[in-house]
């Protein structure tokens, strides 16, 4: 039902699209963006050899982004945005475990990421696949907006999750 490809140029009017979106422009707390922002950083992220751009599509349509980064042996959603139509169909929860045997075939050992306070969607999304809160914290969004941040983690080793120390 669902699938994960690269990023490509093709995609960035999606992307564009999606992160226009209000209600997404709300939960990760974005402003308003061009087009030509999404070029540029499409142009920055195929420079960075610690960054994988993907998109998640519904049978052949893009339902959502993902973005992840390399930390060490720990791997970061920097990004994970399904579009308002999609979420709660199953589409973050496909892209956590797809992240998750990425991260395995790559011998991260665990994946990390944060998401704002507010954001209750993302946050259930990541209780249920057996992501542990392990510390809270403030920060600036790119919005300019100063809100209070969960970090979650799941440890991947030996297929067990453990709370990061």
């Amino acid at each position: 039902m669902f699938s994960m490809l690269p990023l490509r140029t093709g995609g960035l009017v999606f992307l564009y699209r999606l992160m226009n979106h209000p209600q997404v422009r709300n939960q990760v707390h974005i402003g308003q963006t061009s087009p030509t922002f999404w070029w540029r950083a499409y142009q920055a992220w195929r420079r960075d050899t610690e960054e994988w751009n993907f998109l998640i599509y519904r049978h052949r349509s893009p339902v959502g982004w993902l973005k992840l980064n390399q930390a060490g042996r720990k791997l970061w959603i920097s990004m994970l945005v399904i579009s308002p139509a999609l979420q709660r169909s199953g589409a973050g929860t496909f892209a956590l475990h797809w992240v998750e045997r990425f991260a395995a075939r790559h011998s991260f050992l665990s994946v990390s990421l944060h998401t704002t306070i507010d954001n209750l969607p993302a946050q259930r999304c990541y209780l249920k696949n057996g992501y542990r809160i392990t510390g809270r914290d403030w920060c600036t969004t790119s919005d300019g907006g100063h809100h209070m941040r969960y970090t979650f983690h799941k440890d991947l080793q030996s297929g067990r999750e453990r709370t990061a120390k």
